[in-house]
């Protein structure tokens, strides 16, 4: 949603409504969102337009279906928020239209995968969604899916990885970036983001690439090196100007004021140390004790962003959240005396992962 909004309003575009419904953004926006908005985010999976109006009767959505899919001979089918069944309903049109020869439909009701997506338009097939809220039926055509073969050249393809480092996920380190940018203002100059615990230049890559003017810096010249080969990479990858190696350095997050000049950065994205693999969830007291050993860090970040960055300029960073703890509860009621406003926090987790995200949202006062 965050990410959503600031894209949005980055753009020039005027938001008239903003909601979430089963998981799916609902985007009213003048003028129209496209294709080119949607390839910049990094949090969402598919862009599509409502078709029709919504209604309160499953006949009426059906039908509507019908005569949207036109003489396509391929189909994939989602159905999100409701007990319909994508498969009856995607039987019951291949019966009805001659030209349907295959359908794809999501079983558990989610969305289909990009994969699914893929495979749909490389046969030249359409996709659709229908939208179950509040007893209302939503018709959504499919237009772009998220490009999972470039984020995963970008995933895999660097020259140097380094597990040991967190290896953030791209698509995180894209919305991160988004969001830090905020509502900037069309045309004006490059905003300056930086990463203090730049590591293998994950988030600098994301923010080089979608056009801001990049800093970064780490304790380990060896971190050091491995972004700028990965940098470097992503330039010649990408066609990009070359960057300059001097925008990293090796420096701890307690110097960066002998380095940059106060009230100079636009945006900081960041993913401090969270701490060494887990094997099996720590109990509580080892929990405190990892938190206690990461403190300083983040203490630092909080007052190296307060320094750096322009009034009212966002930090975005990663906090570590062990059983539903986040190190982030021990800041909260101290952001006033660091000089933040919180707009957001949000939770990334997955199934078996021991050390979750939460990606904390920041604005400077």
């Amino acid at each position: 949603m965050q990410e959503i909004e600031a894209t949005l309003l980055r753009s020039g575009r005027r938001i008239d409504n903003l909601t979430v419904t089963s998981g799916v953004v609902l985007v009213k926006a003048t003028p129209l969102p496209d294709k080119t908005w949607f390839s910049g985010l990094g949090g969402s999976l598919k862009f599509g337009q409502v078709i029709g109006q919504p209604t309160i009767s499953e006949s009426v959505v059906l039908e509507l279906l019908k005569d949207s899919i036109g003489s396509s001979p391929v189909i994939g089918l989602s159905v999100v928020g409701g007990t319909l069944s994508a498969g009856v309903i995607a039987s019951g049109l291949k019966k009805d239209i001659p030209t349907l020869r295959r359908f794809t439909v999501s079983s558990d009701g989610s969305l289909l995968s990009a994969a699914q997506s893929k495979g749909i338009t490389a046969d030249k097939g359409t996709e659709w969604l229908i939208l179950v809220s509040k007893g209302s039926y939503r018709l959504v055509r499919i237009q772009a899916v998220q490009d999972i073969d470039d984020l995963t050249r970008r995933d895999r393809g660097l020259p140097v990885a380094d597990a040991k480092r967190g290896m953030l996920p791209t698509k995180l380190a894209r919305m991160m970036v988004n969001i830090a940018l905020g509502d900037r203002v069309p045309g004006d100059e490059p905003a300056i983001v930086l990463d203090p615990f730049c590591g293998t230049g994950r988030t600098l890559i994301e923010a080089m690439l979608v056009g801001a003017d990049i800093l970064g810096s780490d304790i380990d010249a060896t971190a050091i090196d491995a972004s700028r080969k990965n940098l470097a990479w992503t330039a010649q990858t990408y066609h990009l100007d070359t960057y300059d190696p001097e925008q990293l350095q090796t420096v701890p997050i307690d110097k960066l004021g002998r380095l940059f000049s106060p009230n100079s950065i636009d945006a900081i994205a960041t993913e401090p140390f969270l701490g060494p693999p887990l094997h099996r969830m720590p109990s509580s007291s080892e929990r405190e004790q990892l938190f206690d050993e990461l403190r300083p860090s983040y203490e630092a970040l909080l007052r190296a962003g307060q320094l750096l960055l322009k009034p009212g300029g966002r930090l975005v960073a990663v906090f570590p959240q062990l059983q539903e703890q986040s190190l982030f509860g021990q800041f909260v009621d101290r952001l006033p005396a660091f000089g933040y406003h919180l707009l957001d926090s949000i939770p990334v987790t997955r199934p078996d992962q021991l050390i979750a995200r939460d990606i904390v949202l920041l604005k400077k006062q």
